[in-house]
Parts: C-alpha cells; sequence; structure tokens
C-alpha cells in the first residue's frame, strides 16, 4: 500500500499531501515534489494536527484517493445526509471485505464516492 497523508496547512488551512512527520512539537508534511522533476524539492509544510489523515489504500468511483477522516457516500453504511466519516483502520478493513478487495492496492471502488472531510466543514 502506497503511504500518503494529508493535513491543512497551519498558516492558510489548504491541504497538502506527502509524508507526514513530528518535530520539536510541530507536525509537518512534506510534499514530495521530486516525483514531478528532480529540479524540485521536496518542501515541508507545518500543518495542523488534528486535520493529519491517512490515504486507506483506495480510490473512490471517480478515482480520488480515500484518507482517514472524509466523508463519503455508500450504500455500505447507513449514513445521514452528510455522509460517512471515514474510520481508519476500522472501517477500512471492513469496507475491503464488502467490497470484496483482498488488498489496499489503490483499486478503485465504484461503491464509494468522497464528498469531503469532516475538517472541511470547520
Amino acid at each position: 500500500m502506497e503511504i500518503e497523508f494529508k493535513a491543512q496547512q497551519v498558516d492558510n488551512k489548504e491541504w497538502v499531501y506527502g509524508y507526514y512527520y513530528e518535530e520539536c512539537g510541530n507536525t509537518y508534511i512534506i510534499e514530495n515534489k521530486q516525483k514531478k522533476s528532480l529540479l524540485y524539492k521536496n518542501i515541508p509544510h507545518e500543518v495542523i494536527p488534528e486535520t493529519v489523515c491517512q490515504y486507506i489504500g483506495v480510490k473512490d468511483k471517480n478515482g480520488i484517493k480515500v484518507y482517514d477522516k472524509d466523508i463519503i457516500n455508500s450504500n455500505y453504511h447507513w449514513q445521514n445526509e452528510k455522509g460517512y466519516i471515514i474510520s481508519f483502520p476500522e472501517d477500512c478493513y471492513d469496507f475491503m471485505e464488502y467490497l470484496g478487495h483482498s488488498t489496499f492496492d489503490g483499486s478503485v471502488c465504484e461503491e464509494i464516492e468522497v464528498i469531503g472531510n469532516k475538517f472541511d466543514e470547520n
């Protein structure tokens, strides 16, 4: 499974994606810009610790990566009108079993759709 995180930046609350680490009491996501070109450097962004979300290893029906704390529409769980919030790792294993996937391999799951993240509402 690809290990990736996302979180909201401290200064502007925009989402940033990459590797997660903590240092000297601060939380960071490092964007891997080198995937695009060797001319780019990996850039650390200070993020709000509570907003750190881990990629669960599957994509929704639109090819969007599904992260912990994402809000999804799904026929699998009863949900209110705002959707269902993913909880990692508990929901991930239940979803994989229900959807007939044996691994978190980036497969597209036609039964789910990401409609937001619980931190977007704040």
